[in-house]
């Protein structure tokens, strides 16, 4: 993964990666974020088959951790920052996260954790050399990438642990079967600690696309999530039935180009 977004990085630099809420920023803007996160979390330790904790809003910022995370070579463990502070403790303790990337806000939910906690918002931006950490530092087909714990309805929540090699083969499969194509706009609306993010993050900026972040709120309103998705001019995007159903109450009359999942 972080192979396929260097290399679009590489070939439009100036193209819009994320937007969020007017806020957009281009790919090699993005990389170079990314990079110097990367660079900063392997001097904190992260690596292959380290786990670094991401308690941070969704966001442009978060993105580029995500993508630091896993240029390090490390794997990511999502911590949406509404989660009961019980919860993202245990899942720390839990899992064993070494670094935890997270902001100001969010400290304070973290209590007291031997793990070693980075501010995002702290992070030198200025260093011309971090691309020498591009792709060379990420990690093998079969390092762990990412690791998303269960909700515990049906018992203690446990860690489900994924490996670069699966992560690559999903977006590969997903890229064909949804023919997604670099002028396409993947909305994006889940939680980080829910699955059906990774599909939504990675396949647009691994494919050369944009990632459109929505507010969390126009999930339930069905009104604000038909202006957003109108304004952000939404190609592809992942839904609930009820998300669905919410958009066509609204008055949303589909669209010819969008792929609705």
């Amino acid at each position: 993964l972080p192979g396929a977004f260097e290399a679009a990085a590489r070939k439009t630099p100036d193209k819009i990666a994320v937007e969020q809420s007017g806020e957009r920023v281009s790919y090699g803007a993005l990389n170079h974020h990314a990079t110097c996160i990367a660079r900063q979390l392997r001097a904190s330790g992260a690596g292959p088959e380290v786990l670094v904790g991401v308690l941070l809003d969704r966001s442009p910022a978060a993105m580029a951790g995500l993508l630091g995370i896993l240029k390090a070579g490390a794997a990511y463990l999502p911590i949406d920052p509404q989660s009961p502070p019980d919860r993202i403790r245990f899942m720390l303790e839990d899992s064993s996260a070494a670094v935890v990337l997270t902001q100001r806000a969010y400290r304070h939910s973290l209590g007291d954790t031997y793990a070693k906690i980075l501010n995002i918002e702290e992070i030198d931006l200025s260093s011309a050399e971090v691309e020498a950490l591009d792709s060379a530092s990420s990690g093998k087909p079969d390092d762990l990438a990412y690791v998303i714990y269960t909700s515990g309805s049906s018992g203690k929540p446990k860690g489900v642990e994924v490996l670069h090699r699966g992560l690559s083969n999903f977006l590969s499969s997903m890229e064909t079967e949804l023919e997604f194509q670099p002028g396409d706009v993947m909305a994006a609306l889940s939680s980080p600690s829910f699955d059906i993010s990774v599909l939504e993050f990675f396949l647009p900026l691994a494919s050369g696309g944009t990632l459109a972040i929505l507010p969390r709120a126009a999930a339930g309103q069905g009104d604000r999530l038909r202006s957003e998705v109108e304004r952000v001019g939404a190609t592809v995007m992942l839904a609930t039935p009820a998300t669905w159903q919410l958009l066509v109450n609204a008055g949303w009359k589909g669209s010819r180009q969008m792929r609705a999942i």
